[in-house]
């Protein structure tokens, strides 16, 4: 899968959800690999769990340099300003040019109305870990 399919299918998702669910974009440090980086990310809101703080987003994260990416399906839990999370996907990130399953774990903290200051930990099978610090941003 090419990062270019990734964000297609990202957008295209964005025609089946649902109006209250929101779309976030963020930047940060990556670091993958033993090579840090800066990087972005983008996430879709899918489904929101009515009477819940529960959430269903579709997640691509990208490094400035060093290639890879990870497109991941993340649960996510925002209980009292903060947010929680796991997720599964694809990836290649801190292996570039070998896609395989990538898993993500992040939590995050409300710092400013709509700034979320998060760390995202992506991992799996044979393949280095990456690390993503930084803002995340809802539009």
């Amino acid at each position: 899968m090419t990062i270019g399919l990734a964000f297609a299918l990202l957008l295209s998702a964005s025609t089946l959800a649902p109006a209250s669910a929101g779309s976030t974009v963020g930047g940060g440090v990556v670091s993958a690999n033993g090579k840090t980086t800066f990087g972005g990310l983008t996430s879709l809101g899918l489904v929101d769990v009515p009477l819940s703080p529960l959430h269903l987003d579709a997640t691509i994260e990208v490094p400035f340099a060093n290639g890879g990416y990870n497109a991941t399906l993340e649960a996510r839990a925002t209980p009292f300003g903060n947010e929680v999370g796991a997720g599964v996907g694809l990836g290649s990130t801190g292996s570039v040019g070998t896609t395989g399953l990538a898993y993500s774990a992040f939590v995050g903290h409300v710092i400013l109305p709509r700034t979320t200051l998060e760390a995202r930990e992506y991992f799996g099978r044979n393949r280095p870990s990456t690390l993503f610090a930084g803002l995340r941003f809802s539009l």
